[in-house]
């Protein structure tokens, strides 16, 4: 059975993915889910039976726990960060130790892949560009805020560490029970 190791669980984008492996795993074959959050009792009351949980600030905590943690062989899917803009250089930095750390626990774990959620901020548009062409994997990053940088470097930490991974760089995440101040809120309720 896969191991399937989501930090960040209780976020936005982690819990939606736990619920959908939880309930369809890997091509339709069961999986073994691990969820490390700062706060896993957030999780719904429903899928706790289902997962192995650990409380878990990547950031603090010390490396043997993240490594004992993550397991051996596991599909790693990094959603763990502090995704508010106004988070200012404090966020920022935790969410690049954050990685730093899971990248070092994960020395000894031989993981399947990681699979690292950035964003669309890492690569951002440059000054005077005229939007005409989209952006994509080979566009030079200009991110515009601290939070897009964060990203930035993590996904060169995550492409030197040497381990098989793959980067997505959602643009609007969006839906129900999104945070308060998230950019979509924000500007609908202006």
């Amino acid at each position: 059975m896969t191991r399937v190791v989501i930090t960040g669980a209780t976020g936005f984008i982690g819990s939606r993915l736990l619920e959908r492996l939880a309930r369809d795993g890997i091509h339709g074959q069961k999986v073994h889910l691990v969820a490390i959050a700062r706060h896993p009792e957030a999780l719904p009351e429903p899928l706790r039976g289902q997962v192995e949980r650990h409380a878990l600030d990547l950031a603090e905590a010390p490396l043997e726990a993240i490594t004992a943690a993550c397991g051996q062989g596991a599909l790693v899917f990094h959603l763990a960060a502090n995704a508010s803009v106004a988070g200012g250089e404090a966020a920022a930095r935790r969410n690049v130790r954050a990685t730093e750390r899971l990248l070092d626990a994960l020395r000894g774990c031989a993981p399947q892949r990681i699979v690292y959620a950035s964003s669309i901020g890492a690569v951002d548009r440059t000054p005077g560009d005229r939007c005409t062409e989209p952006l994509d994997e080979d566009s030079p990053p200009h991110p515009l805020t601290r939070y897009g940088a964060s990203k930035l470097e993590g996904e060169q930490l995550v492409a030197a560490s040497g381990f098989p991974f793959s980067i997505v760089r959602p643009t609007w995440v969006y839906g129900p029970k999104m945070r308060a101040d998230s950019h979509l809120r924000v500007f609908l309720g202006m």
